[in-house]
């Protein structure tokens, strides 16, 4: 399989019908060169994530069977078939987060995945791919969606950068997002989109990430702290408004909850995080001090070391 014709077969049945969803940016997942189009459709690892059997590609796809109850049926389609498929989206979604969250984590930053790029795809002699992309309503990124099947029909894929196939092995073990997942629902997104907002330079969004994490796992160690008073005493101090995240921060370092190095990430992280909110002060040592306090925040609740966040640069001209 080696030229577009071959790709495009993919696409011709008998096949499964899967639904997923691509990691991205774009990756190959390979210890060795890889010279056919087709080997990126590999299933190279199935994972059990969120409830889902996951098929994970070469390519970085996550694909996930399509229930028979979601395939459009014959006849007229049922009133409540879309907002059963939007709902099925949603979950899937949660569930390859987890996948991009463990991957952000050990240095391979993954943009979440929006139900909004849950599409079609065929599974056919152990290679998937998708093949449908749109929405209905405003105008969307629709390479997001099939950008992987275009690139395969042109030498594009060929630039993909490669990730060692014992990172993924790694991932799938899921100890950093099935640690932050009971603790917040989104959590494991947020941590993936900070991580590749950071690397993209969009410090905004990923200091805002990266604070909604930071300040959700101080306040589990509050709430662990507080658990031992007396309930009308825990009520007084699950006053958020009172004991604010800077109050919270100076208790738990008195009481020993928090050690020096710690109370000083937060409050480093704090005070960049006053300044773009209340301010609107952007800078890079900002967004380092916010990535920094989220990576311990994740330590300390997983016992799970992050990777560094590193930030990519364009500036090869």
């Amino acid at each position: 399989m080696k030229s577009p014709e071959d790709v495009m077969s993919l696409l011709g049945p008998p096949w499964d019908y899967v639904v997923g969803s691509y990691l991205y940016p774009l990756r190959l997942f390979t210890d060795s060169a890889v010279g056919d189009p087709g080997e990126t459709a590999d299933i190279i690892r199935s994972f059990e994530i969120g409830g889902f059997v996951v098929s994970v590609t070469r390519s970085g796809g996550m694909f996930v069977p399509q229930p028979p109850d979601l395939q459009v049926p014959l006849g007229t389609l049922p009133p409540d078939l879309f907002p059963r498929r939007e709902r099925f989206a949603l979950r899937i979604s949660q569930a390859f987060n987890l996948l991009a969250c463990e991957l952000s984590t050990q240095g391979s930053p993954a943009e979440p995945v929006s139900p909004m790029y849950i599409v079609r795809g065929n599974k056919r002699n152990g290679r998937a791919v998708v093949i449908f992309g749109g929405a209905a309503g405003p105008p969307i990124q629709t390479q997001r969606q099939i950008g992987a099947l275009l690139e395969l029909l042109t030498p594009h894929w060929q630039m993909w950068p490669t990730v060692p196939v014992a990172l993924l092995d790694n991932a799938g073990s899921l100890r950093v997002a099935s640690a932050l997942a009971p603790i917040g629902e989104a959590l494991p997104a947020l941590v993936a989109g900070a991580y590749h907002q950071y690397a993209n330079q969009e410090l905004a969004e990923a200091s805002a990430d990266a604070w909604i994490v930071a300040e959700r796992i101080l306040n589990r160690i509050w709430d662990s702290y507080v658990g031992a008073f007396p309930a009308d005493r825990q009520k007084r101090l699950s006053d958020e408004r009172t004991y604010s995240a800077a109050v919270r921060i100076e208790i738990l370092h008195s009481v020993g909850r928090l050690d020096d190095d710690a109370y000083r990430v937060w409050n480093d992280a704090r005070t960049a995080r006053n300044g773009l909110l209340h301010r609107g002060v952007l800078s890079l040592e900002g967004a380092k001090a916010v990535m920094a306090a989220m990576c311990r925040a994740i330590q300390l609740a997983t016992g799970v070391i992050p990777a560094e966040p590193s930030m990519s640069s364009p500036v090869l001209w």
